[in-house]
């Protein structure tokens, strides 16, 4: 029977090692590629946000999950992009982005705008900016390094 110590020796590794392959792949991506999909998903936004209800595109899931979907996707995004950048002031000015986008369907044919939508949004952008924040410090990837 193994002992507990070999055990925690070889969840160590196998941790490390995925630590390890994280890091590489976080800076094999250039960074250019990975603004440019945040920016993107801005763009994105914007425009699932503003189409007329006529146009509207949706999923099977409530609107809550997609907007903290599609808000921690962007944030996540956007923080390996500008891994300089607080995770806090990522996330607060997508909370921000979503109370305007929220306030502007107000004047969208068939959309209304809901504060619950933004709190929503701002969740997920709370979400993934911290996230993309814990995975850059635990995994010491340097996404800045060689571009």
């Amino acid at each position: 029977m193994p002992s507990r110590k070999s055990d925690s020796r070889r969840s160590a590794a196998a941790l490390s090692v995925v630590r390890g392959l994280i890091a590489s792949t976080l800076d094999a991506i250039p960074t250019a590629l990975i603004r440019r999909s945040a920016w993107a998903c801005v763009v994105g936004i914007a425009y699932l946000s503003l189409v007329p209800h006529s146009m509207e595109i949706r999923t099977p899931l409530p609107g809550g999950l997609e907007h903290v979907i599609a808000y921690a996707g962007a944030a996540a995004l956007m923080k390996l992009g500008y891994p300089r950048r607080a995770f806090w002031f990522i996330a607060t000015a997508f909370f921000a982005y979503s109370g305007l986008m929220e306030a502007s369907q107000a004047f969208v044919d068939g959309r209304h705008s809901e504060f619950e939508g933004a709190l929503w949004s701002g969740a997920g952008a709370f979400i993934g900016a911290s996230t993309a924040e814990c995975l850059l410090r635990w995994t010491g990837a340097n996404l800045l390094s060689s571009r």
